[in-house]
């Protein structure tokens, strides 16, 4: 029995490594060594009033805190049963489109894609592309302006609450976004042309692709639509899964492997992706016009069951997001309500809630006593949820490198593994 052994695999959140058994040439086992240990943010939940909770579980990740936070809060929310007006969940999908573009655009950017440049680092790619650097320094920029602007900071934001917000947004700061807005949607147009010369790898592995799905329509000028769903929706899949996410685990199956600090989750008893590529397998339709004529540019045809387009993915996900960025934005600068909170009393209730963050599908679930502590807590993250997938990916692609060098071999590895975009901080919660 030959072994591949990766102790370390850079430029991914979090330490990972990876090993794989051969047995005549055949993949027995490919497993991810998560090198960290657990956090156990869930048992220090408990107890807590619910009003820490958002400013915990922001906590559970730096790159992507504020999905947490807001899913953490839509949780509470449904065991408390307030009714959130509309104009604050427009506040909210304004901070979570501003995660995603700044998410994507980090892991794209700054780890992922000097690989299809045959470059090791993206310090390497700025001198290559120094325009295009700053097209994606630009982006970032608005990214964190427009959470920071509604959430008090960019990282690890204040004033998104139980309820609403602790203080409305500066309007004339969210009117020069709006008014900054085609400068970053033409500077994400450009990543497009460049991510058009890269060739990505050919691998396919029919699984399943698990994401919200938008049942509810909005009505705007041209009619009623449904949004491309990352705030709220039920839980679908491409092989027949659609569950509240109230139910979701009447088809998520949590487990966890002896002496392995996370706990995977499964769908239909195998495993499942989330993430970029899963959300336009389940709801591409939805996307505005420029990321549809993305997907047509970087020739990523749907459904797709080759997980390196989860890149392409993330990129199509930017410039639609940039787009809903604007009618978001229109809509807050519209909105003439002064009501930023709805008040409630604390009592014992259980709630679940499902956001999409930048790399899947994210749920939180809580129970909560009548003076308003948490009694029990489950996060189930994204990397949680893939990595049985990815290691059923790895299981398929290794062998077909058989005849490269060792050098090339991890190369191609490591570029499958950062394809899915880990978070080690979030598995390991």
């Amino acid at each position: 029995m030959a072994k591949i052994i990766i102790n370390h695999i850079a430029k991914s959140e979090g330490h990972v490594g990876l090993e794989a058994n051969i047995v005549n040439g055949n993949i027995a086992e490919a497993k991810m060594e998560i090198k960290e240990g657990a956090r156990l943010i869930e048992g220090l939940l408990r107890g807590r009033k619910i009003e820490e909770v958002p400013e915990i579980t922001a906590r559970i990740c730096g790159v992507c805190p504020t999905v947490h936070s807001l899913t953490a809060i839509k949780a509470l929310e449904s065991a408390l049963k307030i009714k959130i007006p509309e104009p604050i969940i427009d506040l909210r999908k304004a901070m979570l489109y501003g995660q995603i573009i700044q998410s994507h655009t980090l892991h794209l950017f700054f780890l992922a894609i000097s690989d299809y440049f045959g470059l090791d680092n993206s310090l390497d790619l700025a001198k290559l592309q120094p325009a295009r650097i700053k097209d994606v320094i630009k982006i970032r920029d608005f990214a964190n302006d427009l959470i920071e602007i509604i959430g008090g900071r960019a990282t690890h934001s204040l004033s998104n609450i139980i309820g609403g917000f602790s203080k409305p947004p500066d309007k004339n700061k969210l009117k020069k976004l709006l008014k900054l807005q085609p400068e970053i949607l033409s500077a994400g147009l450009n990543l497009v042309n460049l991510l058009t010369k890269i060739q990505l790898p050919k691998f396919s592995r029919p699984t399943e692709y698990v994401a919200l799905k938008n049942i509810r329509q909005r009505r705007t000028r041209l009619g009623r639509e449904k949004e491309y769903p990352v705030y709220e929706g039920i839980i679908n899949s491409t092989q027949g899964l659609f569950i509240p996410a109230q139910n979701y685990s009447r088809g998520l199956e949590e487990f966890q492997r002896p002496s392995e600090v996370v706990k995977l989750v499964k769908a239909h008893k195998h495993s499942y992706m989330v993430g970029a590529l899963s959300r336009l397998n389940n709801s591409g339709k939805q996307l505005n016009k420029e990321a549809r004529l993305a997907i047509k540019k970087l020739k990523l045809d749907l459904p797709c069951d080759n997980t390196f387009y989860n890149i392409s993915g993330q990129m199509i996900e930017i410039i639609h997001f940039i787009e809903e960025t604007k009618k978001v934005l229109e809509r807050i600068l519209k909105e003439k309500s002064k009501i930023y909170c709805v008040q409630y009393q604390p009592k014992a209730g259980e709630g679940m809630a499902a956001c999409e963050a930048p790399r899947g599908l994210l749920i939180h679930h809580y129970k909560i006593n009548a003076s308003g502590r948490v009694v029990t807590a489950n996060v189930i993250t994204p990397t949680a949820q893939f990595l049985f997938n990815l290691e059923e990916d790895l299981k398929q692609y290794i062998p077909t490198l058989k005849k490269m060098s060792k050098q090339e071999r991890r190369r191609k590895i490591e570029m499958l593994v950062r394809a899915y975009d880990l978070c080690i901080s979030c598995a390991v919660h």
